[in-house]
């Protein structure tokens, strides 16, 4: 996951223009993939205490790379 920029992959998954730096994702921002991708792993991957609306930061890292087809390692989380 080295090399992902937040800002610019947020922007690029989600459905509005105005995206302000730091601000809060919830899953009905995201455009329609990544939000069929965040709830494959919110509710299989890893698992949540809160909200599964809530798209957090490793989220969005797994969601770009499976949309890049990147390989994720498991084994170095």
């Amino acid at each position: 996951m080295m090399g992902l920029i937040y800002d610019e992959t947020v922007i690029m998954h989600i459905e509005r223009e105005n995206f302000e730096s730091g601000a809060n994702i919830k899953s009905q921002d995201l455009m329609l993939r990544p939000r069929l991708f965040h709830k494959v792993i919110a509710h299989n991957i890893l698992p949540k205490n809160r909200h599964f609306d809530e798209v957090i930061f490793i989220d969005l890292c797994f969601i770009d790379c499976i949309i890049r087809r990147m390989p994720i390692n498991f084994h170095t989380l």
